[in-house]
């Protein structure tokens, strides 16, 4: 299991099927934050973020970005 599979499953994190799975990254710029980037079947960027308490925009939901880009 890859680390960003453990982690989704971790935070109770359901993967859409409009998300690669295989273009997660997941940055912390801080105490109790992490944020989770995800390239979409549409190829624009989503986001969700750990507050220390809660994952925004909700645990199932992720924040459209926009954007064109080309998965690797």
């Amino acid at each position: 299991m890859s680390k960003q599979s453990m982690l989704l499953k971790a935070g109770g994190i359901k993967l859409e099927s409009t998300l690669h799975h295989k273009s997660l990254s997941v940055v912390s710029w801080g105490p109790n934050r992490l944020d989770i980037f995800a390239l979409g079947t549409d190829n624009s960027m989503y986001q969700k973020t750990w507050d220390g308490s809660e994952w925004e925009p909700s645990p199932t939901g992720w924040q459209a970005l926009g954007g064109a880009f080309n998965p690797a």
